[in-house]
């Protein structure tokens, strides 16, 4: 072997181990977006938490779960004069807020579905949690549709 062909095997070597760099570089960026992902996930998850906490804090819950029990039951025909006999200024104050955030929030796990964040199954559960909260009769009594986006209006389609 002549040191030409020393020098010719050292070449190879050598772009070998850059396309091994190159591999490996692509899949620790791989690994790292898939855990970016994760940790906006999680502190989505945190902050969702820590809004129903406050809300969970304030007694909504009692106005919420009236909304629970009046909502199925009365779907037509309803207006907001007429909750106001069931529900006072706050209640119905916060039972909004509630839904703004059901929106937001269902405008952001759409989006995470359509780029792969979570899975079908995932999405299926929230999903239909979420068309159970945001129901017909809130959507018409505290004018929803008007702060959905596109994506949140089709998929609340009945």
């Amino acid at each position: 072997m002549t040191l030409e062909d020393l020098a010719n095997l050292g070449n190879a070597i050598g772009s070998m181990g850059i396309v091994i760099t190159i591999g490996f570089l692509a899949l620790e960026m791989r690994w790292t977006r898939m855990e970016s992902k994760r940790q906006q996930r999680i502190t989505l998850q945190q902050s969702v938490m820590d809004l129903e906490l406050a809300l969970m804090s304030n007694n909504a819950h009692i106005a919420l779960n009236k909304w629970d029990e009046l909502a199925p039951a009365k779907v037509e025909g309803v207006t907001i004069a007429e909750l106001g006999n069931s529900f006072t200024d706050e209640e119905l104050n916060t039972i909004q807020a509630r839904m703004l955030h059901a929106i937001c929030h269902l405008d952001m796990i759409i989006a995470k579905k359509r780029h792969g964040i979570i899975s079908q199954e995932e999405f299926e559960l929230i999903g239909a949690t979420m068309k159970s909260l945001i129901s017909p009769l809130a959507i018409r009594v505290f004018a929803l549709e008007k702060f959905m986006m596109k994506p949140v209006r089709e998929f609340l389609q009945p």
